[in-house]
């Protein structure tokens, strides 16, 4: 989140002493661009739901060790939340590009607000890891906790 708040920041810091900013290149096809960047926002978001099931959902059930299936599970959602951070990051990336091309604040901030909303969306919070993973197969005792009585 904070590396969005630093997109807004750098490109104010850029565009207040070269007011009006035209943008850096002279693009003629900064349109075109913007709709390529709002179709590619539209996949990555498809993609997000897509992947990030498979990526919880892959090896679950694998006959490993119970500490082994444990830890298996914290690194998929581990996996899961960073792919989810970097692709809502990289939709602010795209509003960056545009306004350093083509200079146009509004569409910097259109795509940091959807990537903001991104981020509240698809970003897990606790209850979401602990709503997963006690949905998770039972994987007995870990290497902390108590052996059963008898063992």
């Amino acid at each position: 989140g904070m590396s969005l708040v630093l997109f807004a920041f750098v490109a104010e810091m850029i565009a207040a002493p070269n007011a009006p900013f035209r943008g850096f290149v002279d693009f003629h096809q900064i349109d075109l661009l913007g709709y390529v960047f709002v179709g590619l926002t539209i996949v990555d978001f498809a993609l997000l739901r897509v992947v990030g099931s498979r990526i919880l959902a892959r090896g679950v059930g694998l006959s490993v060790t119970p500490h082994r299936d444990a830890s298996l599970a914290e690194r998929r959602l581990f996996v899961k939340t960073m792919v989810d951070f970097a692709v809502c990051t990289g939709i602010g990336i795209y509003g960056s590009v545009l306004f350093f091309l083509g200079g146009s604040s509004y569409d910097l901030y259109v795509f940091l607000v959807i990537a903001l909303a991104g981020l509240a969306i698809y970003f897990p919070r606790y209850s979401r890891w602990e709503e997963w993973m006690h949905g998770q197969p039972s994987v007995g005792p870990g290497p902390h906790a108590p052996s059963p009585p008898g063992t």
